[in-house]
């Protein structure tokens, strides 16, 4: 790999009028083998005088980066061991930062005051780099932490220790969150195919976090966090860096792709914050977490939010707001669920916007914003559940608002209320158990002076009520609503500067403040937090002189007084405080001075657990057991106990005990013992199991210790064991038969049975051909044949006619179903007139039915005899016109005039050579009569010509009907026509008859 030094001699000619030596060792630019290689780094040492150097080179290489390094906010100061934080007052750092607050400016100066260090972890870095880091933590926990890689004496250049590397140099800092070793790495080093640095553990286990690892110690308490929150390339691009725990060892990859890279990997106690804060929101969650929110970090506002776990100690990020912001407030609402409301995020205005956090998914939403913009607002959960927001600013002009509004989280709306009576900002909001609000204090401008007044709002009406005045002006102090349903009010400043040390309670029933003590110091900018036993913590806060206190106090509300407390890890103030269990509080975040800090402590009263003690006043838990001071009531007897000398780990913690006899008051257990600080009782005496269903189960008197046999209730169900009673119940413990069986024919094909106590009811067939009913319709006649209902005589179920077919018995009526024949099928419709004959939906139907069409012109049309299928044709009426003539009685007769009475009888045939004569016209009378006597023409005689006498006729005969015709032709065709379609006609008639 190559070396860093070699290769920016380039880079530092312009700053420095001698090259660097060849202290880093290796010539040129050549590669050096990766760490852990070899057995140490034998030419990574610096000389005195490349100190500055290196660091003159850094802030030429990484700009950015090197004002945090170089300029960080602690200093280190040298002794024989090595290096270690400077103490108090040694500190003197110039500061530069944006306003948080409406109305700041922004801050460069330089400030010589004691920096924030890391809360309960403390270091000392080695005079040499081949000697480990020591860490220390309470409770007498160490770790050793050496670098491989890493070697030659360290030297302090501006805020940092700085030591050589084979492959680069490292650079120490300090901040409030924890400390920083940031890594500056030669081309090829930081690549995705191996560690870049590794480090060895010793005095704690390693475990891999995510992409963090941690520190346990040997209880198996996460004790340190390491991080490698950053990594820059030359370029300026930023990559991706990693830890991996590999059994006693820490191993960094950076995946830089072989570019030279700055990396930060970061120490800090577990419960340090992940980001430095102040002007944030605490708030303790139903599940036990804290949550902070948002907040100021001395150079922008922060959006993250960060949850804290007490069961492991460690902070998790929890989501980002959309706005992040300062100075806003916040509460916890019905669910859990958390709202925040107003602030300020550096712009021309205050803000408006409102947002909820819900914990089941860890996410930020936004909700109704308030009616107006508000900036360091007050914010309070009203007993109905609702939520007000009261004065503020709105930042233009900064003066104060007096408008109020309240959030219904149902319908997410603002409502505004009635004025205040005062603008108030910097005041504080009080909600009471009645469901009024209390206004307390505040100043009309951050830089006006106080407010003696207050006044109270009742939604009743949606007014502000002023009430009785405090003792003392103040604003930024701090109000707890106490058991008793008072409210105490503490510290705060009485003008645009300066602390106040007093407290008073103000009674809402008598409409009068009272004095409560006064403080161990002044503070403003404080928390309060109630404690359990009526007592009431305050931490940290700003002095009158503007330093941060390190202070605490406790406030007994029986004695109303105040007693000093144990002190902080870190001094701070703007920070948050939630009580978690067993009275502990959780302090996180906050300035120190004019830093912002990350690191948040844990205070448990410990110094004052397990002092001697007389009563429960004496201790500031309130719990004076075994004659010590105690964390709890410790009330479980024999079980428990706050002193080693009664059993307990140790003095001031009530411990449950596992073992020890006890007496749990309880006759039917034979042997008690503790188990977990409870009296259970053993051997508990089993009373025997009922001996009938007429009993029930017995209990065990826990005064005698004997069992009871209780009868079961009269009419329980029971068995008598006889199956000829029925409706079985007890009556004073004994069962009885309530009803006996009556032993019924089982169906018709058989009689009543007898009823035997063991076995039941016999039952006895009827005599075969007994009457019975088989339940089937479709049998006519039913008998019982060996006991079963037969069923005979079936019905049959016939067609009803030609278009049906045989229908089947439906059991359940007797009802014959009428199937239909197929469409199309033969069937006679009784109507001889009809020639063919066809089944359509069921109905037999008759088609082509025979015509009778007019026989002759003397006749109508026939009609059609059903019976026979024979025409019948009616004659036409007499006289009516016909071919020639009239008709008469059917028959067409001509209208001619005969000749003069001849007949044309035998004249008819002509005398051979004679001739036919004239014979005179045809007379009247010519009715045919004559046998032959139209032949008489047509066979003229050899010498005559054929009768002509006008009108003359023939008659032909056939079938009983003669036609006349006229006009008859030599050779008489027309009469043997009509004579052969007659004939023909007659022919087909007597067909169809047929």
């Amino acid at each position: 790999m190559q070396s860093i030094r070699p290769c920016r001699r380039a880079l530092l000619a312009p700053l420095l009028l001698l090259p660097f030596s060849a202290a880093w060792g290796g010539a040129g630019c050549s590669g050096e083998e990766p760490p852990g290689a070899s057995s140490g780094p034998a030419r990574a040492e610096f000389t005195p005088r490349e100190i500055p150097r290196e660091a003159a080179a850094l802030r030429a290489r990484f700009p950015a980066q090197a004002a945090r390094i170089l300029d960080a906010d602690a200093l280190f100061v040298g002794g024989e061991e090595g290096f270690s934080p400077a103490p108090s007052g040694a500190q003197n750092a110039r500061w530069v930062r944006s306003p948080a607050f409406p109305g700041e400016d922004a801050i460069e100066e330089a400030h010589a005051e004691t920096r924030p260090l890391p809360s309960g972890l403390r270091v000392q870095l080695p005079r040499r780099a081949e000697d480990p880091v020591r860490f220390e933590l309470p409770g007498d926990v160490s770790v050793h932490v050496r670098e491989i890689g890493a070697g030659g004496e360290g030297a302090i250049a501006a805020h940092a220790v700085v030591y050589g590397r084979a492959d680069g140099t490292s650079f120490w800092t300090a901040t409030g969150a924890g400390y920083e070793e940031w890594l500056w790495l030669e081309q090829g080093v930081a690549a995705a195919d191996h560690a870049a640095v590794a480090w060895t553990i010793e005095g704690a286990e390693v475990r891999q976090a995510g992409d963090a690892v941690e520190l346990f110690d040997g209880r198996g308490a996460s004790r340190i966090r390491v991080t490698a929150p950053e990594a820059f390339a030359a370029s300026g691009r930023a990559v991706a860096a990693r830890l991996v725990a590999r059994g006693d060892t820490i191993e960094l990859w950076v995946d830089a792709n072989g570019e030279e890279v700055l990396v930060d990997p970061a120490w800090a106690p577990t419960g340090a914050l992940n980001e430095v804060r102040a002007y944030h929101t605490t708030n303790l969650l139903p599940n036990g977490n804290v949550l902070v929110a948002s907040g100021h970090n001395g150079v922008s506002y922060v959006a993250s939010s960060e949850l804290y776990d007490p069961a492991t100690g460690t902070w998790t990020y929890a989501g980002s707001l959309m706005y992040g912001r300062a100075g806003h407030q916040s509460a916890v609402l019905a669910g859990g669920r958390v709202l925040i409301t107003g602030g300020w995020d550096g712009g021309a205005d205050c803000l408006r916007f409102t947002e909820i956090y819900t914990p089941s998914t860890k996410t930020w939403s936004l909700a109704a914003p308030l009616g107006v913009a508000r900036c360091s607002v007050s914010v309070t959960l009203m007993a109905n559940g609702k939520v007000m927001a009261a004065g503020g600013m709105p930042y233009n002009g900064q003066m104060a608002m007096a408008t109020a509004e309240v959030y219904d989280p149902i319908s997410n709306i603002w409502t505004p209320t009635g004025p205040m009576n005062e603008p108030r900002v910097t005041h504080a909001l009080q909600a009471l158990p009645n469901g009024k609000v209390l206004a307390i204090g505040g100043a009309p401008s951050p830089t006006s002076p106080a407010y003696v007044s207050a006044e109270i709002y009742d939604p009743t009406t949606n007014t502000w009520t002023t009430v009785s005045s405090m003792s003392a002006a103040r604003a930024q102090h701090t109000s707890t609503l106490l058991p008793t349903g008072h409210v105490l009010v503490a510290g705060g400043t009485s003008s645009s500067n300066g602390a106040i040390d007093t407290a008073e309670l103000y009674d809402p029933a008598t409409n009068a403040w009272t004095s409560a003590g006064v403080m161990s110091e002044a503070r403003r900018l404080h928390t309060a937090t109630l404690l359990p036993g009526n007592q009431v913590l305050v931490t940290g806060g700003m002095r009158p002189d503007t330093s941060s206190s390190d202070t605490t106090d406790i406030y007994h509300v029986e004695l109303n007084t105040w007693t000093p407390a144990g002190a902080l890890v870190g001094a701070r103030h703007r920070h948050g405080a939630a009580l978690l269990g067993m009275g502990t509080v959780l302090v996180a975040g906050g300035q120190h001075g004019l830093g912002y800090i990350g690191t948040a402590e844990l205070l448990t009263g410990a110094d004052a657990l397990g002092a001697a003690c007389g009563i429960g006043l004496d201790c500031q838990s309130g719990f004076c057991v075994d004659g010590v001071c105690c964390d709890t009531a410790c009330h479980a007897g024999a079980c428990d106990a706050c002193s080693v000398a009664a059993g307990a780990a140790a003095d001031g913690t009530c411990a449950p005990l596992t073992g020890p006899s006890c007496d749990d008051g309880n006759a039917c257990s034979e042997k008690d013992v503790c188990q977990s600080g409870v009296c259970v009782g053993t051997d508990v005496v089993v009373c025997p199991s009922p001996s009938d269903a007429c009993h029930v189960q017995g209990t065990c008197d826990p005064q005698t210790g004997f069992c009871s046999t209780p009868s079961a209730p009269d009419g329980t169900a029971c068995s008598d064991e006889n199956v000829c009673t029925t409706e079985d119940v007890c009556q004073a413990g004994t069962c009885t038969g309530k009803s006996s069986v009556v032993c019924a024919p089982s169906d018709d094909c058989h009689v009543a049975g007898v009823c035997d106590p063991v076995t039941g009811c016999s039952n006895p067939a009827k005599p075969d051909g007994a009457a019975c009913n088989d339940a089937n319709a479709c049998s006519k006649t039913d008998i019982c044949q060996a006991g079963i209902c037969v069923g005979t005589s079936p019905v049959v179920c016939a067609p009803i006619d030609a278009c049906h077919d045989i229908g089947t018995c439906d059991p359940v009526t007797g009802q014959c179903s009428t199937p239909l024949k197929p469409e199309g099928a033969a069937c006679d419709d009784g109507n001889a007139c009809t020639q063919t004959d066809a089944c359509q939906a069921g109905v037999c139907l008759g088609e082509d039915p025979i015509t009778c069409a007019p026989p002759d012109a003397c006749h109508e049309e026939g009609a059609c005899n059903v019976a026979s299928g024979m025409c019948a044709y009616p004659a036409k009426p007499e006289g009516a016109a016909c071919p020639g003539g009239t008709c008469a009685a059917g028959v067409c007769v001509h209208d001619g005039v005969g000749g003069g009475g001849g007949t044309g009888g035998a004249g008819g045939l002509g005398g051979a050579g004679g001739s036919g004569g004239e014979g005179g016209t045809g007379g009247a009378g010519g009715n045919g009569s004559g046998v032959g006597g139209g032949m008489g023409g047509s066979n003229a005689g050899t010498g005559g010509d054929a009768g002509t006498g006008a009108g003359g006729s023939d008659l032909i005969m056939g079938g009983g009907c003669s036609c006349r015709t006229n006009g008859i032709t030599p050779t008489g065709f027309p009469a043997a026509t009509a004579a052969l379609l007659l004939g023909f006609a007659v022919r087909r008639r007597r067909g169809r008859a047929r």
